[in-house]
This record gives structure tokens, C-alpha cells and sequence, in this order.
């Protein structure tokens, strides 16, 4: 038979564990996004020297892209790949202090002289506009 103050400690103990996991915030920490497309953007100058890439995140709104969001593409960091598993493709990042994946179902790949389709894109649809990706603590 258990003593009475053991068997009191010990629920004592697991209602102080559950209390402890009700308010620590559940998951991996992980800022999820999905987008319709990414498109990989290989911007050269006029020379035919590669100036930078980019990866822009596009969703397809009433037939017509827009941009969400757009990131250097820095050691392959976040180049898009296939996700056998769970179907499309995945790109998974370090941004900032947060690591950031966003699902995509379509890719693109282009190379361009001398334009930026992500700065072009701000004539038609200003960046002050445009969903964004998720912010960290939403």
C-alpha cells in the first residue's frame, strides 16, 4: 500500500507538470507559409555577370500574381526542393532568429538581364500591399 503523503506528492507532481505544459507554447517554432509559386530569379548585368539570385514567393490572386514575398538566395538558403512526402516542394530557411519553411506546389526557374521582376512587380502592386510572409509570435 502507498503512503497517503506519496500518493498526494505524486499527483501533486503531475498536476504541476500539466499546469507547466498548459502555458509553454506547443510545436517547433517553425513560421509556416504556403504560396502558389516560387520562382527562382537569376539576375545578371548588362556585362553577363550574375548579380544576385532571388527566391520570390508569387500567390495567384483572380488570375493575376502577386507577389508575396521575396529573399537573397545566400548558400542555397532558401532554394526550393522537391518534398517526396508530403507532395510539392519545400523551401526551409534560417530568417533572422526564426527558421521559416513555405510549401509551394509549382517552381520556376529565370534568368534575367538587367530586370527585376520583383522590383518591376512594385509599379503594378506596391510592396506595402502584399501579404508577407508570417511574422514570428503570429
Amino acid at each position: 500500500m502507498i503512503p497517503l503523503w506519496l500518493h498526494i506528492t505524486s499527483w501533486f507532481y503531475v498536476a504541476a507538470v500539466a499546469a507547466f505544459w498548459a502555458i509553454v507554447p506547443q510545436g517547433d517554432g517553425v513560421l509556416r507559409d504556403r504560396c502558389d509559386c516560387v520562382e527562382v530569379n537569376h539576375l545578371f548585368d548588362e556585362n553577363g555577370r550574375e548579380v544576385f539570385t532571388q527566391a520570390i514567393w508569387i500567390d495567384l490572386v483572380d488570375g493575376i500574381e502577386r507577389i508575396v514575398a521575396w529573399r537573397l538566395v545566400k548558400d542555397r538558403q532558401p532554394l526550393p526542393v522537391r518534398d517526396w512526402q508530403g507532395g510539392g516542394y519545400l523551401c526551409r530557411w534560417s530568417d533572422g532568429e526564426s527558421v521559416r519553411e513555405v510549401r509551394t506546389n509549382c517552381v520556376r526557374e529565370t534568368w534575367t538581364q538587367s530586370y527585376d521582376p520583383e522590383l518591376a512587380a512594385r509599379e503594378l502592386y506596391p510592396k506595402e500591399k502584399r501579404r508577407e510572409l508570417r511574422r514570428a509570435g503570429k
